[in-house]
């Protein structure tokens, strides 16, 4: 299921992007309830980095409908795909560094400081609809923890699991899931406020 290559997981990280993608374009449509620029284009950020991640994830339907890499895609590919994640770092590990820390930050230290504190913003200040929803909070757990026994391979030689595992793979399902529960979270914050921001 999550050893080869268009894995069950795989699959399941495109689909569980296009509800993120889909109520992303529905902020779109309403973004007459947003007043702030910097919200609606941080949102639409958000929606653009979904279809870039969907898209990336199947190579651009290369995944499902098989058809050949270019040659000239194929000569810069790593894994001779009609992706962009494979031909350099910058559209792929440093990427994922800014969102892994992005999710540690956003969705697990800010809500469980903010609990732990008793805060909560008013849906006036910037913050309430910047930072993840605590709905966020498992989704950004399972995100950073599913990588640990990789980590614990590379740093420390220690095999927790057996190497069958392809935890990239689960910590891109888990980062999907987050974007979408982020998207979402925001566009219920927006509907039940029927304010302008």
């Amino acid at each position: 299921m999550i050893g080869k290559e268009n894995n069950l997981v795989e699959l399941g990280t495109v689909v569980v992007l296009i509800p993120g993608i889909v109520v992303g374009i529905k902020c779109f449509l309403i973004r007459n309830l947003i007043l702030n620029r910097s919200l609606m284009a941080w949102i639409m950020l958000m929606t653009a980095a979904c279809i870039y991640f969907g898209g990336e994830e199947l190579s651009w339907g290369q995944q499902l409908f098989k058809w050949e890499t270019p040659e000239k895609m194929h000569a810069i590919n790593d894994q001779n795909e009609t992706n962009l994640h494979n031909i350099s770092s910058w559209l792929d590990q440093k990427p994922r560094v800014l969102l892994e820390l992005w999710i540690l930050i956003g969705g697990i230290v800010l809500p469980v400081w903010r609990f732990s504190r008793k805060i909560d913003y008013s849906s006036d200040n910037w913050r309430y609809w910047f930072w993840p929803d605590h709905v966020c909070l498992p989704a950004a757990i399972l995100a950073i923890l599913v990588k640990v026994p990789e980590r614990l391979r590379d740093f420390f030689d220690y095999r927790l699991f057996e190497n069958n595992v392809r935890y990239s793979e689960l910590q891109e399902f888990y980062i999907a899931l987050f974007l979408s529960l982020y998207i979402y979270s925001f566009y219920v914050r927006l509907k039940k406020t029927g304010l302008k921001v």
